[in-house]
């Protein structure tokens, strides 16, 4: 799967600024669901509806929230 990162126009990566700024067991966690992403192993995340084609990805204990447009080609 293509992972795309949004970036700002100045070409800053707010995704992982945001993983970046969480304590160490966070960042490894937020890091190795971006890997599952990219390696096609969604069925290892915990995946939840949003709205229309956002959906929820939660990592560690704390909840914390990615959310990601899933489509299919």
């Amino acid at each position: 799967m293509n992972v795309y990162h949004y970036k700002t126009a100045g070409g800053k990566d707010l995704i992982l600024e945001y993983i970046n700024g969480l304590s160490r067991a966070e960042i490894v966690d937020g890091l190795s669901v971006l890997e599952k992403f990219e390696n096609d192993e969604t069925d290892a995340l915990t995946i939840k509806p949003w709205q229309g084609k956002v959906n929820e990805v939660y990592f560690y204990k704390h909840n914390r929230i990615f959310y990601v447009v899933m489509s299919i080609v």
